[in-house]
C-alpha cells in the first residue's frame, strides 16, 4: 500500500509543478473531470476532509491531506 501512496503524492506533486494545478478543485478536476464524475461534490468533499476552502491555493506542505 505505500508505493501506491508514494505513486498517488508523486502524481498530485507533478499536477502541482508541470500543470501549475495548485487547488483542491484543479486537481480533482484533472483526476476525476466532469464527464467522468461529479467533480464538484468530490473536491467539496476532499476540501472539507482537510479543513480548507477548495480554491485555496496550496503548497506541497498540504500534499499530505489530499492524498
Amino acid at each position: 500500500m505505500k508505493y501506491g501512496i508514494r505513486a498517488v503524492a508523486k502524481l498530485i506533486n507533478n499536477f502541482m509543478t508541470r500543470y501549475g494545478l495548485v487547488n483542491v478543485f484543479d486537481i480533482i478536476n484533472r483526476w476525476a473531470p466532469d464527464h467522468e464524475s461529479p467533480t464538484n461534490v468530490y473536491a467539496d468533499t476532499v476540501a472539507a476532509r482537510m479543513g480548507v476552502e477548495r480554491a485555496l491555493v496550496m503548497e506541497g506542505s498540504r500534499l499530505a491531506g489530499v492524498v
